[in-house]
């Protein structure tokens, strides 16, 4: 599926596609198709007080939000690291982060995944644990070629990295790991 997905993106990446666009032929597709999420765990589109979040995933006692860019919004993400704290990506990724911490906090919602259809910060981005959001780990996919890379990580892995900060936020804000076990 993932490697069929990425001949079609090529048709999509020669084109400037809209923010919709994306959702609709990218996001979609990856979060169902890929990643098998069921389409009654997913809401699009809700209003909140600070506007419309793109997506809402739902599971018992877990949910987080994705915000979604268009195709050509290039996220700045270290090159070579695969975890990397907020505080490292918050200059250069300030606008967006920001934004999806309105939506997360309007929801009451920690986890939010932020993504242009082949590059993917996922992490915690709200705390209520006393401690400073800036330092909470995110799990990073720099594009396609590190996501087939790192497949396992990304199909099995980024959902436990969710789960993992869901169940457990302190000891697992001082994570080292660039591939985390699968089981």
């Amino acid at each position: 599926n993932f490697i069929s997905f990425i001949k079609d993106y090529e048709e999509y990446h020669a084109s400037d596609i809209s923010e919709s666009d994306t959702r609709s032929k990218l996001i979609d597709y990856i979060f169902i198709n890929i990643l098998g999420w069921d389409e009654k765990n997913i809401q699009r589109e809700g209003h909140v007080e600070h506007g419309y979040y793109d997506y809402r995933f739902s599971i018992p006692s877990l949910h987080f939000i994705v915000e979604a860019k268009k195709q050509l919004v290039t996220l700045t993400l270290p090159e070579k690291n695969h975890i990397a704290s907020i505080s490292t990506l918050y200059p250069e990724n300030k606008e967006i982060i920001d934004q999806i911490r309105r939506y997360l906090v309007d929801e009451g919602i920690a986890f939010g995944i932020i993504t242009n259809g082949q590059q993917f910060i996922i992490g915690q981005f709200v705390n209520q644990n006393g401690n400073p959001w800036k330092q909470n780990k995110c799990l990073l996919f720099n594009g396609f070629d590190d996501i087939k890379e790192r497949f396992i990580t990304f199909y099995n892995n980024w959902l436990r990295h969710i789960t993992l900060l869901f169940l457990n936020p302190l000891s697992y804000s001082n994570c080292r790991l660039h591939l985390l076990p699968v089981r």
